[in-house]
């Protein structure tokens, strides 16, 4: 049996994890986990589940800078105000101004509030880059 190298191998797993999200959901990586540290060791297979998490995170961040904002406001429909102010924070000024605007304005009210005190509290804190 040949080995296709890592970058490879990496690629394959995160094809499989992000099109079968809800087998992730019901504990696809404790299992994928366990095929891993079996077919590979514990070590490896941390490693390898690491740079898998990073890539899906990247790719899905990727994918939301590509929407329209009504489509994120009805994506983030229903979640915390602290997860979208986190959202929110990583898009381009334009989309998450039309964001904003697309929401209900207690909740765009709400989140701007989250995102002002993380703002806040990163200056106060002396942390660069807010």
């Amino acid at each position: 049996m040949t080995f296709m190298g890592w970058k490879s191998l990496v690629a394959v797993l995160v094809r499989c994890w992000t099109r079968a999200p809800k087998a992730v959901a019901r504990g696809g990586v404790s299992v994928a986990r366990q095929i891993l540290e079996q077919a590979l060791g514990t070590g490896r297979a941390m490693l390898i589940l690491e740079k898998i998490q990073e890539q899906v995170v990247d790719t899905g961040l990727k994918r939301l800078k590509k929407a329209a904002p009504e489509v994120l406001a009805g994506i983030l429909r229903g979640e915390h105000p602290q997860t979208i102010a986190l959202i929110l924070a990583h898009l381009d000024v334009r989309q998450a101004a039309g964001l904003v605007e697309a929401m209900d304005p207690e909740l765009a009210g709400e989140v701007l509030y989250r995102v002002a005190r993380t703002v806040y509290e990163m200056r106060r804190r002396g942390v660069k880059g807010s």
